[in-house]
């Protein structure tokens, strides 16, 4: 008879699959295109350095958004039934969620009821940290990944390997030779020009015809209920806007008091973040729009979800060490 104290609970096994998982991905980085990480992560900090020398106030700065974002973790059980109040108020709805797979599971539903078969979506890392993507492929939706790192893993099947630059580890040439194979096409694709215009021209599509769009959030307002999409290529803009349907997802982290607080936070996102002085489009929305304002005239019903993920964050709040996470992240 079998010793009920060896059998592996499902808990210990799920933690050692996450861990197998997690070494694997590591593997990958360091095996995989070593040449383009090391030239992508250099290129990535000789922009950051560049980018914050040239902030007269850097160390101040960078202490004032502290100073904020320890404020909003020490209330921020308070902040989130406030940002949830603000949301119903201007007509969205709300949710959230204790885990990964409640996240998920309340997407896929959200966007089942509007008979949604299209998704874009922008970069969020913490959709990847849900694995939303298979969820709602497993419900027969079909996704498309619109930031064009993603768009790139998506193709190749393969998960982010940096915050910042999801595809840090593939180098301008075996990006080429992966469209090449993936869609079979002639074009010389030599240039990153080339790439991004072959992928913008697949991608309009999507955009067009999608019934949803999922972004991230890089930040929440509690008083307004508004967020905050910080991005380069045009693409997140598109998603939150086009579609009838707009599904925010964020960790419960992000969510800051007040649009007051948000000044510090968007003057060192890009210097820090992509060596930027400004990141090319912010915006910040108070969703949901009555229209879709890049048809000019339309009238459109439309329809926002904020999704906000607890998934362990609230337990390390209550931690001295683990604290510093997420007033870091």
């Amino acid at each position: 008879m079998s010793n009920p104290s060896s059998v592996p609970s499902p808990r210990s096994v799920a933690d050692k699959s996450e861990k197998s998982a997690l070494l694997a991905a590591i593997r990958m980085t360091l095996d995989i295109e070593t040449q383009a990480v090391r030239h992508n992560t250099q290129t990535f900090n000789r922009g950051r350095y560049e980018a914050t020398a040239v902030i007269p106030d850097y160390d101040a700065l960078k202490d004032k958004a502290r100073a904020i974002k320890e404020a909003a973790i020490a209330r921020l059980p308070e902040l989130l039934h406030k940002v949830e109040a603000s949301v119903k108020r201007n007509g969205g709805h709300f949710f959230l969620a204790k885990d990964g797979a409640e996240a998920s599971r309340y997407i896929a539903r959200a966007c089942l009821e509007r008979q949604v078969r299209l998704v874009v979506k922008g970069k969020s890392m913490t959709s990847e940290e849900v694995h939303l993507n298979h969820h709602l492929e497993a419900a027969g939706i079909e996704v498309a990944e619109t930031d064009l790192a993603e768009f790139i893993l998506q193709i190749a099947d393969e998960q982010p390997s940096h915050v910042v630059g999801p595809a840090i580890h593939y180098s301008r040439e075996r990006i080429t030779a992966l469209f090449k194979k993936r869609f079979r096409t002639d074009l010389p694709l030599d240039s990153g020009e080339e790439l991004t215009r072959f992928a913008r021209e697949m991608l309009r599509q999507k955009f067009l015809q999608a019934d949803a769009g999922i972004s991230g959030a890089n930040f929440v307002t509690a008083d307004s209920g508004s967020i905050v999409l910080v991005e380069s290529e045009g693409n997140i803009r598109l998603t939150s806007q086009l579609p009838p349907l707009h599904i925010a997802i964020a960790g419960v982290e992000k969510v800051l008091s007040s649009r007051s607080d948000l000044a510090p936070f968007i003057e060192l996102l890009a210097p820090s973040a992509t060596g930027q002085g400004l990141s090319s489009y912010t915006s910040v929305l108070t969703p949901p729009l009555t229209s879709a304002p890049l048809f000019s005239g339309s009238s459109v019903r439309r329809e926002f979800h904020l999704v906000l993920v607890d998934n362990g964050r609230l337990q390390m709040r209550e931690d001295p060490v683990h604290l510093q996470a997420a007033v870091i992240y």
